[in-house]
């Protein structure tokens, strides 16, 4: 068949436009990791100081971000009044909360957000001796508190995948489930788990299934004991426990936090890294020097940065764990919060010396 000049013209624009095509097409549903980041081993850091106004404490606990021009940081004061700060990617301004709820002894502990319209954060109301549970929400302009009657004690974290299944865990086994337009309680101390008490530490959800980190000292032991919780269909039950050994002892997870990532594998880490997989935690990663993580934040599994005490800040490729040793600061106490983004990060810290002031590591 004979092709004429015409047809000839158009074959040589249309075949490189469908090449084209193809290749995007391919590239789109690759399993390829993303790697339009930033090594952060590469990154120059500058420090930023916040400070809650005549407290001699200023220790930021959690952080929640969309962007690396929007992060909300929530912090302990030695004024036992819970301090809020909003970065809009030129300074930490912060947020005014006895503008809009009564004045008084609080604690901010575990902050998280579906947009900035949706902040919710988990903490307490009141002295140790005669401690309420508390959950406020931020809608961006005003801040709303409600508090968890009949029950003593803090709540420690919050999770959520949207404002119909949003959960609350802390002390006393208390579990805390919003589903839209109440609250509802329960505690699960009910398992059978022979403990003196049971302290709940963090809570992660996805949309099948809700999970819970915790432990307490066992009542025949006396050593101290984890577990962790699995809810399915409204139903709680332990998935996997494991007694503290004095010496020698070898974690089977990251025993008192845990993450969900973006890519909707959910982590857990404290001395090492894990992963939770069909069957159960899967090791990703030993950390050096043994010691304790507070906080993890990820691009993807090939891309995350986990801090802890004495200043430790990892970085885990996919392949490897390295220490950022210019994070390492004789001044520093720990590491509690990190954010990090494709080209930049955030990792806040405080201080040895007094007065204790938050400092905020922002690396690109």
């Amino acid at each position: 068949m004979r092709v004429n000049e015409k047809e000839k013209k158009m074959n040589k624009i249309i075949l490189p436009l469908l090449i084209t095509f193809a290749l995007a097409c391919s590239c789109e549903n690759s399993n390829e990791p993303n790697v339009n980041h930033k090594d952060p081993r590469d990154f120059t850091w500058r420090a930023d100081t916040i400070y809650y106004p005549d407290s001699y404490q200023t220790i930021v606990q959690s952080t929640w971000a969309t962007s690396e021009n929007d992060i909300y940081a929530v912090a302990h004061t030695d004024v036992n009044e819970g301090a809020f700060w909003h970065y809009d990617g030129t300074k930490w301004e912060m947020i005014r909360i006895f503008d809009h709820i009564e004045r008084g002894v609080l604690s901010f502990n575990k902050i998280f957000g579906l947009s900035d319209s949706q902040i919710w954060i988990a903490g307490n109301r009141g002295t140790q001796s005669n401690t309420i549970p508390v959950i406020w929400v931020y809608n961006g302009y005003a801040i709303f508190e409600t508090r968890i009657d009949g029950y003593g004690g803090r709540l420690q974290s919050i999770h959520g995948t949207d404002r119909n299944n949003i959960w609350a865990c802390g002390d006393s086994g208390l579990i805390a489930q919003y589903d839209g337009l109440q609250w509802k309680t329960e505690k699960i101390n009910h398992l059978n788990l022979n403990l003196d008490a049971l302290w709940l530490d963090d809570i992660a959800v996805d949309d099948e299934r809700v999970y819970a980190t915790g432990g307490g000292i066992d009542n025949s032991s006396r050593r101290g004991k984890s577990y962790f919780f699995e809810n399915k269909e409204n139903s709680w039950s332990i998935s996997d426990s494991s007694i503290i050994e004095p010496y020698g002892h070898v974690p089977k997870w990251g025993y008192r936090h845990l993450y969900m990532s973006s890519w909707h594998t959910i982590y857990s880490h404290t001395h090492g890294l894990f992963k939770l997989a069909s069957t159960g935690w899967q090791r990703v990663t030993d950390f050096f020097d043994n010691k304790a993580t507070r906080d993890m934040s990820g691009t993807s599994e090939n891309n995350m940065i986990i801090v802890g005490d004495y200043s430790k800040a990892y970085h885990w490729n996919g392949t490897e764990s390295i220490l950022i040793t210019e994070l390492e600061l004789d001044d520093i106490s720990s590491f509690n919060c990190v954010e990090l983004f494709d080209k930049e990060a955030f990792i806040f810290g405080h201080t040895n010396s007094f007065p204790q002031k938050t400092v905020v590591y922002h690396g690109k």
